[in-house]
């Protein structure tokens, strides 16, 4: 069961599952909709995001500035 699988189920399908009612079945389907809808909108469709590589980089140039080459 992969998750794209999961996100297309129903209120019915999830809460079949034990431990999980109304609430909870809608929490799933809420989550699963603002993650597709980050996938299509910010992230043009892509399953990765590209904006982590920049997050790290400038990161990496923070922490040596501060820290130096190698920091520890």
């Amino acid at each position: 069961n992969s998750l794209k699988e999961l996100s297309k189920t129903t209120i019915k399908d999830l809460k079949s599952i034990k431990g999980i009612g109304d609430s909870k079945a809608i929490e799933l389907l809420a989550a699963f909709e603002i993650g597709r809808r980050i996938v299509q909108e910010e992230q043009n469709g892509k399953e990765r995001a590209e904006y982590g590589k920049k997050i790290l980089k400038g990161l990496s140039e923070q922490l040596t500035n501060e820290f130096g080459k190698g920091f520890r």
